[in-house]
């Protein structure tokens, strides 16, 4: 895991988005509102690194999923990854976002521990983003 966070604090700080991730699914705008801020944040981090770089799939797997473009993905993994950018663009972290060459160690912590989770359904979706042409 990250500096000094153990998985269990991980899992938790996923877990604890899964609620908002389906209250999220059930108002596109606002849906639609939290992608767009996400989006946004993403640009402004410095040195994405790897497991953040999978974010832009994970945003793009959640807008097909809702569009009904891409539903050959079991709900639980739509939650996780929803509580996973929820907890990317919350204000509040297990480790403050401004500190800097730390601040994103959660983040990081968080997202990479749900792509391992999800990682086969991420890697579908992937392939059938790319045979669509939608990369």
């Amino acid at each position: 895991m990250s500096e000094n966070l153990s998985e269990e604090q991980v899992k938790e700080a996923l877990e604890s988005g899964y609620a908002q991730s389906e209250a999220l699914l059930n108002d596109k705008d606002e849906l639609d509102n939290f992608l767009y801020h996400l989006e946004q944040k993403i640009k402004e981090i410095p040195n994405v690194g790897e497991q953040l770089s999978m974010v832009p799939v994970m945003i793009s797997l959640v807008k097909n999923y809702v569009q009904g473009k891409y539903t050959t993905v079991p709900y639980g993994t739509i939650l996780a990854i929803l509580s996973a950018l929820i907890y990317l663009l919350s204000q509040i972290d297990l480790i403050p976002d401004f500190l800097p060459g730390i601040g994103y160690w959660d983040d990081i912590a968080v997202v990479g521990f749900c792509i391992t989770m999800v990682k086969t359904d991420i890697d579908s979706y992937d392939v059938w983003r790319q045979a669509q042409g939608l990369i």
